[in-house]
């Protein structure tokens, strides 16, 4: 699909609706390329069911803080602190996946 084309066309004005919606209610739909305070990648799996933590959502972990890639996604729950840090990790922003060259739907259908 070239950057031109109709459908990438569309597929950015999904992202930017997405972004809206999480500026707008602090909700990330799912399929939502976020940025962690770890400086990690994610790609939102899984809304909190609990209505007090819709802004904690389910993610796939993608990469290191460094933008590595990781060989295997890492499913982490937001509302939780990390295990071996006592760390709990919070979306900073959402961008876009074109942006970086990530395909969001490699991680939801794993």
């Amino acid at each position: 699909m070239s950057p031109t084309s109709p459908a990438s066309k569309d597929v950015a004005r999904c992202y930017r609706l997405a972004a809206l919606t999480d500026l707008a209610t602090g909700v990330s739909p799912v399929g939502t390329l976020v940025i962690l305070g770890t400086r990690e990648f994610g790609v939102v799996s899984r809304v909190n069911p609990d209505p007090d933590l819709l802004h904690r959502p389910t993610v796939r972990v993608t990469s290191d803080p460094m933008g590595v890639p990781l060989a295997e996604p890492l499913s982490v729950d937001l509302a939780k602190a990390d295990p071996a840090t006592g760390v709990r990790r919070t979306i900073v922003k959402t961008t876009d996946p074109h942006k970086y060259g990530i395909r969001v739907s490699d991680y939801l259908l794993a």
